[in-house]
């Protein structure tokens, strides 16, 4: 959806919205492999264990005047793996995204983002040697992780200092702090 609402024909707002949703499924995993090298034949790896994806995305966009724009984003999303023994069972996201940018001349543009991110997830595994206990599920354990994250992002560019120099300088800030149970 996009509204133009200034004689000018400079402001304008933009609202969109996305879900996405995938399956992931795979075969041919030689699981002998796996017991040859003592891994738990029913661990999948993230990375190619058969999964399902949702999320929800909403993008905001307005540009009040000619020289600003203000964007505003919204997630929400759900991995699962259902076949998955071990390792990571499910990671559920939300993220909060908000920036502005302001460009006065074609001298001079600067703009500020901040984000914030949560993550939460669940591992399963097994602490066993081989033999009696590599089969035993009373030696099963598990994470429950929760994370979040903070983003701080501010920039300014002079793009014609003189006509052979441009100038940017840039701040990023991520800070992260996770609790595992």
């Amino acid at each position: 959806m996009r509204l133009s609402a200034d004689a000018t024909g400079v402001s304008w707002m933009t609202l969109r919205a996305v879900y996405e949703h995938s399956k992931r499924t795979g075969s041919g995993v030689d699981e002998q492999t796996l017991d040859d090298i003592g891994e738990q034949s029913s661990l999948r790896q993230f990375d190619i264990s058969d999964r399902t994806r949702d999320r929800l995305t909403a993008l905001l966009q307005v540009v009040p005047i000619d020289s600003l724009g203000v964007n505003a984003s919204a997630s929400v999303g759900r991995e699962h793996r259902p076949d998955a023994a071990f390792g990571l069972q499910d990671n559920d996201l939300l993220a909060l995204t908000a920036g502005v940018d302001y460009t006065p001349s074609e001298r001079v543009s600067a703009g500020v983002s901040y984000g914030f991110e949560n993550y939460g997830t669940l591992q399963q595994s097994r602490q066993a040697n081989p033999g009696v206990q590599f089969n035993d599920p009373t030696r099963d354990w598990w994470t429950d992780m929760d994370e979040k994250v903070h983003t701080l992002s501010v920039n300014l560019e002079v793009p014609k200092v003189t006509s052979r120099m441009a100038a940017t300088a840039g701040y990023d800030y991520v800070g992260s702090r996770a609790r595992y149970d």
